[in-house]
């Protein structure tokens, strides 16, 4: 890396000064990734069991082994063909493990010193250590500062409201409940049902980015853009499906897809540029100033037109036309997915009034449909004033305006029809005006009235992804690629293309790329491009051949460079020999970036986590118990038998056993039949998994409210410990079968969660203690396996 890039990287507006050690390993950016310092069993195992289920099926009766009776046995029903699987892909497993920790071993004591540097840095409760709001990059912020800044901007209580009580529970009941409804009433899919529904839903986390290129405020801190991380509240899938819905809505000739369709457009027209000249008009604030009621019902009249007598009548909603009732429960899940989002920051939960909250799948869409509506009324008034094209990309817009116009005309007009949509003007200078990536210079008395190029802002480092980075090498190829397809794309001749084509050559070059890889990656991004765009102007044959296409089946794979590489290659191949008709996909998953050392979000509360392996342990003495759930601990640890008073006390003593069998029992199952797994290779249905782990079999009251009872002891609800966590229902039950057999909790009723085939002693120790066998039955059939010592 140049010096002259490292000196760009971090921007420290802290007390605090770095030390030379703490510079060095900060000046990769926080994107950057070392070597793993140790071999992650559990993750592996995991996703190697999920792999094997999926090509050859499930080996019991039970997808969680809760589900059994108390005295009921499993039975592994393994066949020589599962059997044969298993053993070729421990084998390949096993060698896969021992190379990948000999190359640990290689690197492992310079990481441990950059790691601790990091872990060192982590603990300094005095500053924050974020990325800038544009570019890449490092900011250190005083930890006051950053926290006054935010709450003031939270303290605005027409847009933020504090309040007292966390309603993620309330809410996710509450959206479920209607989306039933919806679906028994056939309003909804049983698709779309399933699809939006929440599970293990949590409050959203508010953070800030900087931004270094504006000047500080009057109280010498500088601006903060809010960020809402939302990816896991209860209603971010819904906003996801209706987003998909009204895409539609916002279709509009003005609206630009991106930089590409931009360039495209401004060539193809013909116009004598020597008579105008550009402005770019960009909205403040757009997403928080969208006002949501008047946007949800733009969106109601369109779709459903004005309102019908049935709404405004006093006649029961049964009475109601078929129309009618759809725009009501429209309405209704448009302010769930919008107006109901609560986050927390500082230890304190909000709630968002108004706006659509930064990271919302809706946000773009509301943007759109609103600034849509707008364009209706003052588009007309600004081209009889000047304006000859207008084009728009969310809240920026690029126009040609007659040379005469007065800007300030046209900003007061675009000003006029909403005090909260408020625009800002930049006029071209000599000539040359930038419209997001894409710089766009006006030629006068020329064959082609436009010459566009790669525009860079000012807040660019020259950061990239850095070559040293332990990352696959498919990441270092798209870095490049995408530069290099962007300068094919954008500028707009010959000269303009080689010479962003030497800027990339620099930029890869000052982040450690070699020369020989950066010409490769441009040879091969300008073949690809031209062969695409000589096959897209072929004639195309009318009569299409159907391709029987194999079913994806992809498998995370911890990288490891070339091991995992192999690794992948061999998996495959066992598919294929196994299973011909599924498609193998291997995906490599570097180390975490050491962005995971600074995080800036708050912590969500144990009680409200989902999607966990946790452990519960008995006050009185050694005795614990490991379970998994992929709703939220707090909704388990009351199904376990936690009182409702435990918020208020420390410990709580026991119920009476009488109490408990009616207050504490597990939902019971459905009268489905039971579902028998075979050898046909179905690929696991997560979200079938997802909707019945959590449902168990006539359990009277839980093993932790049976010890209780018995021994007269107190359980330890408060202590309650997340041992691991993981996003897909089956790999958290090979996690926590992982556990159980690691740890051999004393109140736990079984010995797994599910079969562990693959690695049925669990986490590999260095030495094995034990030998596994699997032995048949009398008609040849493999059963469960044994252990010799």
């Amino acid at each position: 890396m140049s010096t002259k890039l490292k000196e760009k990287i971090i921007t420290n507006l802290s007390n605090y000064q770095l030390t030379p050690e703490e510079t060095a390993t900060l000046q990769n950016g926080l994107d950057y990734i070392h070597p793993p310092t140790k071999f992650d069993d559990k993750t592996f195992i995991s996703n190697i069991e999920t792999y094997f289920v999926n090509i050859l099926g499930h080996a019991t009766d039970k997808r969680d082994y809760e589900e059994r009776e108390e005295n009921e046995k499993i039975t592994y029903n393994l066949t020589p063909k599962q059997l044969a699987g298993a053993n070729e892909i421990r084998t390949t497993c096993n060698n896969f493990r021992r190379a990948a920790i000999k190359e640990i071993r290689i690197n492992q004591q310079s990481t441990n010193k950059i790691r601790q540097v990091l872990k060192n840095l982590s603990q300094n409760r005095n500053i924050v250590i974020t990325r800038p709001d544009k570019g890449r990059g490092i900011v250190i912020l005083n930890k006051h500062d950053y926290i006054k800044k935010l709450t003031t901007i939270l303290s605005d209580n027409t847009t933020f409201k504090e309040i007292d009580e966390d309603p993620t529970i309330k809410q996710e009941n509450r959206l479920n409940t209607k989306l039933l409804e919806l679906k028994n009433s056939e309003l909804i899919t049983l698709q779309e049902y399933k699809y939006a529904r929440s599970t293990g839903s949590q409050p959203a986390q508010i953070y800030g980015l900087p931004k270094i290129h504006k000047k500080p405020d009057p109280d010498g801190i500088l601006p903060i853009r809010p960020i809402l991380s939302s990816s896991k509240t209860f209603n971010f899938r819904l906003a996801k499906l209706l987003a998909n819905k009204l895409n539609k809505l916002r279709e509009n000739p003005n609206i630009i897809k991106d930089s590409f369709t931009f360039v495209d457009w401004l060539h193809k027209l013909e116009i004598d540029t020597s008579k105008y000249k550009m402005l770019s008009f960009d909205i403040t604030s757009l997403f928080t100033k969208v006002p949501i009621d008047r946007t949800i019902e733009i969106i109601l009249d369109k779709l459903y037109e004005s309102k019908h007598t049935c709404i405004v009548s006093k006649d029961p909603k049964y009475k109601w036309c078929k129309k009618c009732i759809q725009r009501r429960e429209m309405q209704t899940l448009l302010e769930m997915a919008t107006k109901e989002t609560h986050f927390i920051f500082n230890d304190k939960i909000y709630r968002q009034c108004d706006g659509v909250a930064m990271g919302s799948p809706l946000g773009p869409v509301f943007a759109d449909i609103y600034v849509n509506y707008l364009e209706t009324k003052f588009l007309k008034r600004i081209k009889t004033n000047g304006v000859v094209q207008y084009k728009r990309f969310v809240d920026d817009t690029f126009t040609l305006v007659h040379k005469d116009t007065d800007k300030y005309t046209i900003l007061n007009i675009l000003n006029s029809y909403d005090d909260q949509i408020q625009f800002t003007c930049e006029e071209e200078k000599d000539q040359t005006i930038s419209f997001l990536d894409v710089k766009v210079k006006r030629l006068e008395a020329q064959e082609k009235p436009f010459v566009t190029n790669v525009y860079r802002k000012e807040t660019f480092t020259g950061l990239i992804l850095q070559w040293s980075s332990y990352v696959p090498k498919n990441y270092k190829v798209s870095t490049l690629s995408s530069m290099i397809y962007r300068a094919i794309k954008i500028c707009s001749n010959f000269k303009l293309m080689t010479e962003e084509f030497d800027n990339i050559r620099k930029i890869a070059a000052d982040n450690g790329y070699p020369i020989n890889f950066i010409e490769a990656q441009i040879r091969r991004t300008l073949d690809r491009y031209y062969n695409q765009k000589q096959n897209n102007n072929k004639p195309r044959s009318t009569t299409k051949k159907e391709e029987k296409k194999n079913e994806l089946i992809c498998v995370d794979l911890p990288y490891h460079e070339k091991s995992t590489e192999k690794l992948g290659k061999k998996l495959i191949q066992i598919a294929a020999s196994l299973q011909p008709q599924l498609q193998i996909q291997p995906i490599q998953r570097p180390p975490p970036a050491i962005s995971t050392f600074f995080s800036t979000k708050d912590k969500i509360n144990t009680t409200l986590q989902s999607g966990v392996v946790y452990e519960i342990s008995c006050r009185d003495c050694p005795s614990k118990y490991i379970g998994k759930t992929i709703r939220q601990v707090q909704r388990r640890l009351i199904e376990h038998g936690q009182p409702s008073d435990t918020t208020n006390n420390r410990e709580t003593t026991t119920q009476t056993l009488s109490n408990l069998e009616q207050l504490h029992t597990r939902p019971k199952r459905t009268n489905k039949p039971i579902v028998r797994y075979g050898i046909d290779p179905t690929p696991i249905n997560q979200q079938t998994i997802s909707d019945t782990i959590e449902e168990k079999t006539n359990i009277n009251h839980s093993a932790l409210m049976k010890h209780a009872h018995e021994y007269q002891h107190q359980i330890n609800w408060k202590e309650t410990k997340i041992l691991d966590k993981d996003t897909k229902p089956y790999r958290l039950l090979v996690r926590e079968s992982l556990l159980i057999k690691q740890f051999q909790p004393i109140l736990n009723r079984t010995v797994n969660s599910v079969p562990l085939i693959v690695f049925p002693e669990g986490i590999p120790t260095k030495k094995p203690t034990v030998k596994i066998k699997y032995i048949s039955d009398n008609n040849n059939n493999p059963t469960e396996g044994h252990r010799d010592k």
